[in-house]
């Protein structure tokens, strides 16, 4: 090779290597600023905590016993995912509007919703939404079985489900913390 080719090619393998250097660089920096969110993530995840954040009042956490003590509906709902056929499955659930109430959670001056998932995912929606009776559950069994955590391979704990919905895109699996605002 002519001395010109190889040094573009050095140049080329230099600038490949600042360019990793710099990707690796900023994934560390990412991962550093979203620690906590992360370790809350695998938390919630691990202990089934869940918790509720209203505007202007304290945040409740509550466990994954307090949730299945509720009365709980068994409801049909179709997953449907991109590239699949659609599923008919049966959820095992609480009404997301009797959770509020037993918790004596006022959303009265709430305009919506925002729902975040361990994985980092979050849906946002209306407040009638939630106001809609049968519309909003707070799931945590599938087809009979409790829903295994995201490290188990499953959609749980716990995962929001909005019936009305029909494409399933305001679904939210990993459920740590409701906020209504």
């Amino acid at each position: 090779m002519e001395t010109g080719e190889k040094k573009k090619i050095n140049r080329q393998a230099r600038i490949v290597i600042i360019a990793l250097i710099v990707c690796v660089a900023a994934i560390a920096v990412l991962l550093f600023l979203n620690r906590d969110n992360i370790a809350a993530g695998r938390w919630a995840q691990q202990n089934a905590t869940l918790t509720f954040a209203v505007t202007g009042q304290d945040d409740i956490e509550v466990d994954y016993d307090y949730i299945c003590s509720l009365p709980a509906t068994d409801f049909a709902a179709t997953i449907r995912s991109s590239g699949q056929t659609p599923e008919e499955v049966i959820y095992t659930g609480v009404l997301l509007q009797d959770v509020l109430d037993d918790l004596d959670i006022d959303i009265s001056g709430c305009q919506g919703i925002r729902v975040y998932a361990a994985d980092g995912y979050a849906i946002a929606a209306q407040i009638d939404d939630v106001l809609d009776r049968d519309n909003v559950y707070l799931a945590y069994k599938i087809d009979g079985e409790v829903m295994k955590n995201r490290d188990q391979g499953g959609w749980g704990p716990y995962q929001i489900i909005i019936r009305e919905d029909s494409f399933s895109q305001r679904w939210a699996k990993y459920v740590m913390k409701i906020e209504f605002f």
